[in-house]
């Protein structure tokens, strides 16, 4: 039996991972799930989201996936090699990649950095991939341009830590 509908609501819980892609492994991300990661940490309350099919996707503390779910749902597995949100949104679009995309895990190049900076009209306060760890608190702290940001960034996560939703590794 198909349905033909008149309008489709696409929601993309971005960077919201619910398990391990095959080739996970290929980008130092084996065994990941950000999703259930958090929820052993903390108590999700996601009633809406779990009555629309995603305690289905994945195994989530604090309650039984619903019996029949008020929508469609799906976990997404690329076709593109790569690593990257903007492959994810091509591929939902029908475009899908033949090579990866570049990434940077150490940065952004100097010279990509100074053309930034030139044209913004300011200096930015870290060139790192995007994880908070001691380790790269202290080189975005050594190398801050804004010493208020870099304290307030500490302050936040030391509170998120003390509330047990963020652990904090070297």
């Amino acid at each position: 039996m198909s349905q033909t509908f008149s309008r489709v609501i696409v929601i993309v819980l971005d960077s919201v991972g619910v398990g391990a892609m095959p080739d996970a492994g290929d980008y130092g991300d084996a065994g990941s799930h950000t999703l259930g990661n958090i929820a052993r940490r903390v108590t999700l309350q996601l009633p809406t989201l779990r009555s629309i099919g995603l305690s289905r996707l994945a195994d989530l503390p604090g309650g039984e996936p619903v019996a029949l779910p008020a929508a469609a749902y799906g976990r997404m597995a690329e076709r593109s090699p790569g690593k990257d949100s903007v492959t994810g949104h091509w591929e939902l679009m029908g475009l899908t990649l033949d090579r990866p995309f570049p990434v940077f895990p150490h940065g952004f190049p100097p010279e990509i950095m100074r053309e930034f900076e030139a044209r913004i009209g300011r200096p930015t306060i870290g060139n790192v991939v995007a994880s908070i760890s001691p380790k790269t608190f202290n080189w975005v702290r050594a190398r801050s341009h804004c010493p208020s940001t870099a304290s307030n960034w500490n302050r936040k996560t030391r509170r998120l830590a003390s509330a047990g939703a963020l652990r904090i590794s070297a």
